[in-house]
């Protein structure tokens, strides 16, 4: 099964409730399953791991990093990992989003790279794949900038779970 990311958004109001233990209405979602680790190296050229031994998991300035990991955290228990994301930053999320050429991005990536940095899920070993994952990461780039977008436009919040 492994460790995957679930997106989840909500008006700015129930975001705030959230934070403080209670609940809101969940108006939309995104799965990106396992491949959030591959999508943050092939995003900001680091992996979880190269972002943690740095520190910048929440302190990072970079809508990227925002995108696969969410603004500020709200539990970093060893078995998941949650997070937030405010509107304002959901929108600045979506522009730089909507500003990647997901085609010549995907083109030049090393995926031999993931593997050598450990990168999460482990399937970059065999090169035979690698068209197969670059069409997965195109996939679900398009369906998260979607989600982002959507989001974005309807001034949302969202809740971001690793687990």
């Amino acid at each position: 099964m492994g460790i995957s990311a679930h997106y989840y958004a909500y008006l700015q109001d129930d975001i705030e409730k959230i934070k403080n233990g209670d609940v809101g209405e969940l108006l939309y979602e995104y799965d990106l399953n396992n491949l959030w680790d591959a999508m943050c190296k092939m995003l900001t050229g680091r992996n979880f791991k190269q972002r943690l031994k740095t520190g910048d998991i929440f302190s990072s300035n970079e809508p990227f990093s925002w995108a696969i990991f969410g603004r500020s955290a709200l539990n970093e228990e060893l078995s998941e990992m949650i997070s937030y994301t405010n509107a304002s930053d959901v929108k600045e999320v979506a522009e730089t989003l909507k500003n990647v050429d997901i085609s010549a991005l995907l083109a030049k990536i090393n995926l031999k790279e993931f593997a050598s940095s450990n990168t999460y899920p482990d399937i970059f070993g065999r090169q035979s794949e690698f068209e197969d994952i670059r069409a997965s990461l195109k996939e679900h780039f398009t369906g998260l900038l979607n989600f982002y977008q959507n989001a974005a436009d309807k001034g949302l919040g969202v809740i971001t779970v690793i687990a």
